[in-house]
């Protein structure tokens, strides 16, 4: 049982150019995930669903290809979510 009652167990701290994923399970050790520049960015950005157009939109220069790649590697690792073209990340902002 987690002794943090309360805390959720996919939380980030935000660094300002990049921010920390903390990942935890009930057995074993807690993941920690880094995201600098334009990953942090897009990953803040989709703090609500958003489609793959709209962040398209947002970050001009972004070629769909790279983003699509990014979104199946942190859906791989369950930091974000995606349901046919609508994305989510899971992370909630740790707040002290």
């Amino acid at each position: 049982m987690r002794k943090d009652k309360g805390k959720s167990a996919l939380q980030y701290r935000d660094g300002g150019t990049f921010l920390i994923i903390r990942q935890e399970y009930p057995t074993g050790l807690p993941l920690q995930h880094r995201l600098k520049g334009l990953s942090r960015r897009i990953y803040i950005f989709c703090h609500t669903p958003k489609t793959m157009n709209d962040i398209l939109k947002n970050f001009k220069g972004l070629k769909e290809e790279s983003l699509a790649t990014f979104i199946t590697e942190l859906c791989r690792k369950r930091l974000m979510f995606r349901e046919n073209d609508r994305v989510l990340s899971l992370a909630v902002h740790h707040t002290t």
